[in-house]
C-alpha cells in the first residue's frame, strides 16, 4: 500500500472512530521508511484522536522536521503543545503567518495566549486580528468571551456593533450580533437589536424567529406569542428550543409534547430532550421515566484512587487565571477554566484522567439495554472513552451553577476536589440538584434528586438532563467537570 493509501485509510478509520485501529499500520509502515512526514502527520492525527498527546506531539514534530513549510503540520504541533498544557503561542504565530488568514489558526492562537498569558493578552491579539479580518464572526465571539473573562464590563456585543456602524447594511453582522446577545443571555439588548433589525431588514425571515425568542426570554411572552402565531413551521433546532421554552412559560406543556413525534429521532435534535423531559414531567407522562431512569445517574466515591486531593486543587487553582465568570456558562459567582482539561500532560493530569476513564466505562458497562429511541442509550459501547470537554470550576462565597444542560455530549459530570467547611444543612446548600429547570422558565418543578458533595466524589448523568447548584454562603467549591464523547 502507498504511503498516500495508508494515510487515506487511517482517516477513514479515524472518521469511524476507529483511530486506535490505525496507529499500528502507520507505526510499522514508518518503521520501514521513516522519512514520510504524511504518514507522521497522519499518525500524529489519529494519536491526538486517541488523546495520546504526548505521542501526537512527537509524531507531528517529526513531521514538522520533514515538512518544515507545511502549515497543516505545524498547526496540528502547535495544537497539541496547547491541549498538553505546554508552550504552543511561537508555533501558532509561525503556523498564521503561512499564506493567507486561517480562522481556526487564529482562534486557537487566541486561546493558546489565553492559557499562557491571560485573558486581557489574548484579546488584544485577537482584536489585532479583527481589524485586518471584520468578518471573521467566531473572532468577534471570542472578543466578547474573552472581554468577560478578563473582567471588562464593556458590552459583549462591542466589536460586532462597531463592524455594524461601518457596514449598516451587513444582513450576517447582524445576524451575529444577535447570536452574541442571545448566547450572553443580554435580552433586553437582544429584542432590541432584533427590532431594529426587523425594521431595517423587513424581509428577512430570521430577525423575527430572533425577535419572538428574545421577546419570550425578556418576559413579553405575549407580545413573543403574537409574534410566534405569524410565524410557519420551526426553521432549526436552535429556534424549536426557544419556542419551547416559550410554551412552557405559557403553561402548555402539550405542544412541546407533541414535537417529539414530528422529529425523526434522536440523532441532530438532542438539544430538544431537556424540554421533553419538563413537558413529560408536567403531564405525568410515562415518557418521563423512561428518558431519565435512575439507572444513567451514578455515584462514585474515588478519594482513595485519585491523585491526592490537595496537591490536585493546588494544582487546579493555578489554572483559573480568568477574572470572572464565563460570559456563556453557567457557572455565577466563580471562573472556570479554558481548553481540555483532561489532555494536560501533567502526570497528575494523567493519573486523574485514568481513574475517571476508568470510572465512566464501568458505568457504561452497567447502562440499561440499547434503544436507538433514547438520546443515551442508542450509542454503541464497545469505543474507548473519549473526552468531549473538561474543565475546573472554582466558586467562590455565594456561588452556584444555573441549571443547564450540556447536550453536544453523552454523559456529563461532576467531581468534587475541594469544598467550603459548612455546606449541606437544612438548605442542602452547594448541593447538586439533577431535574430541576431553569428559574427563568417560571415552573414549579423540584429536583429528581439531590446528590451531596464530598471530597472525591464523581457523579455521572445524562448531558441532556438539568442540572444546577444551591448557593453556598461561604468558601470555595472546586471541581472537575467534563463531557464524554458521543460514540463514534
Amino acid at each position: 500500500m502507498t504511503a498516500t493509501a495508508l494515510a487515506d485509510r487511517a482517516y477513514e478509520l479515524l472518521d469511524a472512530g476507529r483511530e486506535e485501529e490505525a496507529i499500528g499500520p502507520l507505526l510499522d509502515a514508518l518503521a520501514c521508511d521513516g522519512e514520510q512526514a504524511g504518514l507522521w502527520q497522519a499518525l500524529g492525527i489519529c494519536l491526538r484522536a486517541a488523546e495520546r498527546l504526548d505521542e501526537a506531539g512527537a509524531a507531528f514534530e517529526r513531521a514538522s522536521a520533514l515538512a518544515p513549510g507545511d502549515r497543516r503540520i505545524l498547526q496540528g504541533l502547535a495544537q497539541c503543545h496547547y491541549e498538553a498544557g505546554m508552550e504552543a503561542v511561537p508555533t501558532f504565530e509561525r503556523a498564521l503567518g503561512m499564506g493567507g488568514f486561517d480562522p481556526a489558526i487564529g482562534q486557537a492562537l487566541a486561546a493558546a495566549i489565553a492559557a499562557e498569558q491571560g485573558p486581557h493578552a489574548a484579546l488584544e491579539r485577537l482584536e489585532q486580528l479583527l481589524v485586518a479580518q471584520p468578518d471573521w464572526l467566531a473572532g468577534h465571539w471570542l472578543a466578547s468571551r474573552l472581554g468577560a473573562a478578563a473582567g471588562r464590563d464593556d458590552p459583549v456585543d462591542r466589536t460586532i456593533a462597531a463592524e455594524i456602524a461601518r457596514r449598516p447594511n451587513a444582513t450576517h453582522l447582524w445576524q451575529h450580533r444577535l447570536f452574541t446577545l442571545m448566547h450572553s443571555r443580554q435580552w433586553d439588548e437582544a429584542l432590541r437589536v432584533a427590532r431594529e433589525a426587523r425594521h431595517r431588514f423587513p424581509n428577512e425571515a430570521m430577525f423575527a424567529w430572533n425577535e419572538a425568542g428574545a421577546a419570550t426570554e425578556a418576559g413579553e411572552v405575549e407580545a413573543a406569542e403574537r409574534l410566534y402565531q405569524s410565524l410557519g413551521g420551526l426553521p432549526d433546532v436552535s429556534n424549536a428550543i426557544y419556542r419551547c421554552r416559550h410554551w412552557l412559560r405559557r403553561r402548555q406543556p402539550e405542544h412541546v409534547a407533541a414535537l417529539h413525534g414530528q422529529i425523526p429521532g434522536p440523532a441532530g435534535f438532542e438539544g430538544l430532550y431537556p424540554y421533553f423531559a419538563i413537558a413529560w414531567r408536567m403531564l405525568d407522562d410515562v415518557k418521563a421515566d423512561w428518558l431519565e431512569p435512575s439507572a444513567l445517574v451514578a455515584v462514585h466515591d474515588l478519594a482513595g484512587e485519585l491523585p491526592p486531593l490537595a496537591d490536585l486543587a493546588d494544582h487546579l487553582r493555578g489554572l483559573h487565571n480568568q477574572v470572572r465568570q464565563p460570559l456563556e456558562q453557567s457557572v455565577r459567582g466563580g471562573t472556570q477554566t479554558d481548553g481540555n482539561l483532561l489532555l494536560r500532560a501533567e502526570p497528575m493530569v494523567k493519573a486523574l484522567r485514568e481513574v475517571l476513564a476508568r470510572t465512566i466505562a464501568d458505568h457504561v458497562a452497567s447502562l440499561p439495554p440499547s434503544d436507538a429511541a433514547h438520546p443515551q442509550l442508542r450509542h454503541r459501547r464497545d469505543r474507548p472513552v473519549r473526552f468531549s470537554g473538561s474543565w475546573s470550576v472554582r466558586l467562590q462565597s455565594g456561588g452556584h451553577h444555573d441549571a443547564h444542560v450540556h447536550p453536544e455530549g453523552w454523559f456529563s459530570s461532576a467531581l468534587y476536589v475541594a469544598l467550603p467547611e459548612r455546606m449541606g444543612g437544612d438548605d442542602k446548600a452547594g448541593w447538586l440538584a439533577l431535574g430541576a429547570p431553569q428559574d427563568s422558565l417560571g415552573l414549579d418543578l423540584s429536583p429528581v434528586r439531590m446528590i451531596e458533595p464530598k471530597p472525591g466524589r464523581l457523579v455521572l448523568f445524562p448531558s441532556t438532563m438539568w442540572h444546577g447548584t444551591v448557593p453556598f454562603a461561604a468558601g470555595e467549591r472546586l471541581t472537575v467537570a467534563f463531557d464524554v464523547k458521543v460514540p463514534a
